[in-house]
């Protein structure tokens, strides 16, 4: 019997501090508020490039000029379009001779008209065609008027008709230089343009002048002849405005019609 108490008494005292623990317990949870889960809507949005959003998809129609495997100056056709697209780039091309040299300034002139204009290049399909009507020797003298009419295509904007330019084009949008002035210059004044735009430093050409001088030695008439490096204007000797220019910008307001 006095174990029964004993036990009873501890199983008191337990339950009396327990209860209180318990309700504490109880109160307190039972007091902590509810908090619905909350789900934040997700958005999209475009990348500085304009990734989502291609602005402009057009035509171009513009000239080239070019030197052909005799040496002459020549006028090409070039034909740019843009649409949306997966980011390819399609050359129809009459003169097979010169693809390697057009190839390389395709490529950089898409990379150039794309950064010129902040636009992502995977959303949008390139299609050139290109028409000589003569053997080009070289295409890397195309790469700036590549680069114009690619602009001007995905602003579907027109470009000035009366000026025409020739240069290298390079990643950073500079303008390269070229050969081949001279006779460009004249190819150019011949088809009817105005202005001739050339990479700076090439509105100057050195021109080779042949003088023959003839002397006597005893008996002898010796000839002797020398080319000496002479100075030539472009602009004088041709008759066409010609403007020097060093980057894309420079020379996309030139030609601009606004």
């Amino acid at each position: 019997m006095q174990y029964e108490t004993t036990s009873k008494r501890l199983l008191k005292k337990l339950y009396k501090g327990l209860v209180p623990l318990v309700i504490a317990g109880m109160v307190t949870t039972s007091c902590t508020p509810y908090t619905a889960p909350t789900t934040t809507p997700t958005q999209e949005y475009p990348t500085p490039t304009q990734e989502y959003i291609i602005p402009y998809q057009g035509k171009v129609y513009s000239k080239f000029v070019a030197i052909d495997e005799r040496g002459n100056g020549v006028i090409g056709d070039l034909m740019v379009e843009t649409r949306k697209g997966d980011g390819m780039v399609l050359v129809d091309i009459d003169e097979l001779s010169f693809w390697l040299d057009v190839q390389h300034s395709i490529r950089t002139a898409k990379h150039v008209a794309f950064d010129y204009l902040n636009l992502s290049e995977a959303k949008m399909d390139l299609i050139y065609s290109i028409k000589t009507y003569a053997q080009i020797i070289e295409g890397q003298s195309a790469g700036a008027a590549f680069t114009v009419a690619t602009i001007s295509a995905l602003q579907n904007k027109a470009l000035r008709d009366d000026t025409i330019i020739t240069g290298m084009i390079r990643e950073d949008g500079t303008i390269g230089k070229v050969s081949g002035i001279i006779e460009k210059a004249k190819a150019a004044k011949e088809a009817g343009f105005d202005y001739f735009l050339v990479p700076e430093g090439q509105s100057i050409q050195i021109s080779y002048e042949t003088k023959e001088t003839r002397r006597k030695v005893g008996p002898m008439e010796i000839i002797e002849t020398r080319r000496y490096p002479v100075e030539v204007d472009v602009e004088q000797l041709v008759g066409i405005d010609i403007i020097e220019v060093k980057d894309i910008k420079q020379v996309m307001e030139l030609f601009s019609l606004d």
